[in-house]
């Protein structure tokens, strides 16, 4: 799985899965729970897109980094997800 490097200011406050919050509850449409890791594994490029748009209000909002940017790592974290076959 493709990674990216996150400021310390940010990264604690802003990841959906820093600090064991991978182990958190999320609750299902049909009031089943699963944790988060668990719910992450099952569709990794939703979860890679979910867990990048929390991270990108914060990376914007503290070090004005421009959309434009996000988007292309986005890109980058999917094309290399992809090269190692992690999803289409």
């Amino acid at each position: 799985m493709a990674s990216v490097a996150i400021p310390k200011s940010v990264h604690p406050k802003c990841s959906e899965t820093y600090g064991g919050k991978n182990n958190s509850w999320v609750e299902l449409e049909d009031d089943t729970k699963l944790r988060r890791k668990e719910y992450d594994g099952q569709d990794l490029k939703e979860a890679v897109e979910r867990n990048w748009e929390v991270e990108r209000r914060c990376l914007k909002a503290e070090y004005n980094v421009s959309d434009e940017k996000l988007d292309e790592v986005l890109a980058e974290l999917h094309r290399l997800n992809r090269e190692e076959g992690l999803y289409q």
